[in-house]
């Protein structure tokens, strides 16, 4: 049957299949991600805070070198969420760690704790691994996938 367009909405008992979309989708809401989607990413430079690309990110904030939140733009629906960080200092091609952690300054001085991770953000620290030197890099990307 064709669905006929009316002011109030209308609903739908069954499967509804589409094959052409009109608009901008603007007005979408409560669409469910697939499972394999992720939730937010980010790819951004520490050194000047720049953020070249992101996904339900609305900013990073930065606590001191090499020690960072990244902050959602919708709240996840808890903090049992995975994250994925990775990157690069492309000066120099060293090695970075990263820990995701609630306090900081450095390396040595994180232990994983229930604030690493809140509903609106997450935090990490990053740096040089064998001698733990909190350092600023070039290349940071981040992925969350929430269950």
């Amino acid at each position: 049957k064709k669905a006929e367009t009316v002011s109030g909405g209308f609903t739908i008992s069954g499967t509804c299949t589409a094959t052409t979309f009109s608009g901008s989708g603007a007005s979408l809401t409560n669409i469910p991600a697939p499972e394999n989607a992720a939730f937010a990413w980010i790819n951004f430079n520490s050194t000047n805070n720049s953020i070249r690309g992101s996904y339900n990110v609305s900013s990073i904030s930065d606590h001191g070198t090499g020690n960072f939140s990244v902050n959602f733009t919708n709240n996840a629906s808890n903090n049992n969420y995975a994250v994925q960080i990775n990157g690069t200092n492309t000066t120099s091609n060293t090695a970075i760690s990263f820990l995701l952690s609630a306090s900081g300054p450095n390396l040595n001085s994180n232990a994983y704790a229930d604030g690493n991770f809140s509903t609106s953000s997450f935090r990490f620290v990053m740096g040089y691994g064998p001698s733990s030197v909190s350092m600023d890099t070039n290349l940071v990307c981040a992925t969350v996938h929430e269950s």
